[in-house]
């Protein structure tokens, strides 16, 4: 199967460079290849598909990127544009990375938000004068508390492994620009 998905990729790469996509007549050049009739087939073609369309999308970002931000000169002409692509891509890669950091700080607030807004639940339906005081201590101590409190590790997780993981990650892209 790896060996469709690398076809695949390099089909999608090639395809890629062109600008033109041309999955559909390769697909079906490939349902006509003698291995096609064995047994697994449909798995082997999803795989190639598979591998097709990420060299594809790969290589048209990577395309784009480098052709947004070259100077105007062929490549021909501009011995560093391979490596020019290389550093738009890294810069590419931490501006990911970059959203990724923040959509984690912004799911840290909502994650608190979700604790508060349970806790205040809990608390407007024992001040409506519905729940009597035991059961309103008793749901707290065994049940809100509990929760809160895997809510607030996993803040702290993000805070402490997924956040500086991103960070280090940037870290280790950021000499290669």
């Amino acid at each position: 199967m790896t060996k469709d998905f690398s076809k695949g990729n390099q089909h999608g790469h090639e395809d890629g460079k062109e600008g033109d996509n041309h999955l559909a007549m390769r697909s079906v050049k490939r349902l006509f290849q003698p291995d096609q009739l064995l047994p697994g087939a449909e798995n082997r073609h999803g795989e190639y598909r598979r591998g097709y369309l990420t060299g594809f999308e790969d290589e048209v970002r990577v395309t784009h990127v480098t052709v947004s931000s070259a100077p105007a000169t062929p490549s021909s002409a501009n011995p560093g544009a391979s490596a020019m692509s290389h550093a738009t891509s890294y810069a590419y890669q931490i501006e990911l990375l970059q959203h990724l950091k923040q959509y984690l700080a912004d799911f840290q607030e909502r994650l608190l938000g979700v604790s508060a807004n349970y806790q205040r639940k809990v608390d407007e339906l024992h001040g409506e004068g519905g729940w009597m005081d035991e059961t309103h201590r008793d749901f707290a101590e065994n049940q809100l508390d509990v929760t809160r409190a895997m809510i607030a590790n996993l803040v702290n997780h993000i805070a402490e492994n997924d956040i500086p993981a991103v960070e280090m990650e940037i870290g280790r892209l950021e000499p290669f620009l």
